[in-house]
């Protein structure tokens, strides 16, 4: 890959990445000036990292934020905030509404065991 850095054909694939993110799929790849002007903004970390422009930046930085990825707690705190200004629930959040709480889905796995076992 490092060989196509520079050449147009990296270029034109850069082009068709970013394509793709304006037509709405949940993949966004972003510039590093791009990276620059967010974290000025106060919507990624200094760094650049955790890219947050919206809804589906912050699901992508909270499932990247889960993996151990980078600077967590400081991600943990970014995702909290710009999910209060976007309006959403915050998708660390044990309970967003999404799911059930931990305790819940081991009842409902323990009940399912029971029931298959009595079977």
């Amino acid at each position: 890959m490092s060989r196509l850095r520079g050449t147009p054909e990296a270029r034109a694939l850069m082009d068709q990445v970013r394509s793709h993110r304006t037509k709405g799929t949940a993949v966004a790849v972003y510039t590093a000036a791009e990276r620059r002007a967010l974290a000025a903004k106060g919507h990624a970390l200094k760094d650049g990292s955790y890219p947050i422009a919206n809804a589906t930046d912050l699901k992508n930085a909270a499932i990247l934020a889960k993996s151990g990825h980078g600077d967590v707690a400081a991600a943990k705190a970014l995702i909290a905030r710009r999910a209060k200004e976007l309006g959403v629930a915050n998708p660390l959040d044990d309970n967003d509404g999404d799911e059930a709480p931990r305790d819940e889905k081991a009842a409902a796995r323990n009940f399912m065991k029971r029931r298959a076992a009595a079977s």
